[in-house]
């Protein structure tokens, strides 16, 4: 085996993920645009002196940038209860072999469909909506060295199956 990880997520961890990839895409900006021209709107329109209409207009100014992640951590914390525990990946120059909970699992690298390096983590995508989430803990000062090789990696794959 060429790399041996050894980590645990965590909804912290996910949590930083979801948002990061929200507010650096059209719908973050469409998320804190909402909530900026609700409060506004709230501050500024007659209507808006109405403390009903004020309560309304300020929860809803405050959906997106505070009520939202915290809705969106407890459906996270909902959903790491299936899979959580640590997870060992093994990483050879063909395969990726993940053991969780005693259950063994193996990837071919022509099965990963796309390596990204985000700030806190490494993602290796197996379609577009599940991926392997390697934190920068478990990855240990090899974040760029690993992220090379799952490239390179990819890439002798998709030359050998065709």
């Amino acid at each position: 085996m060429r790399y041996r990880f050894l980590f645990r997520n965590t909804v912290r961890n996910l949590l930083a993920l979801t948002l990061y990839k929200t507010y650096h895409s059209y719908l973050g900006i469409i998320n804190m645009t909402f909530a900026a021209a609700t409060g506004a709107l709230a501050l500024s329109s007659p209507a808006g002196r109405h403390p009903l209409i004020r309560i309304l207009a300020v929860l809803a100014a405050l959906y997106f940038p505070l009520f939202q992640p915290i809705i969106l951590a407890i459906r996270l914390k909902l959903q790491l209860r299936k899979l959580w525990g640590e997870v060992e990946l093994l990483v050879s120059e063909r395969n990726l072999y993940l053991k969780h909970r005693g259950e063994k699992q193996e990837y071919n690298w022509s099965q990963i469909k796309g390596v990204e390096k985000g700030p806190w983590q490494l993602i290796l995508y197996l379609d577009e909506k599940r991926g392997i989430v390697i934190p920068d803990c478990a990855l240990k000062g090899k974040k760029e060295e690993f992220y090379r090789f799952s490239l390179q990696a990819m890439q002798h794959a998709r030359k050998r199956r065709r």
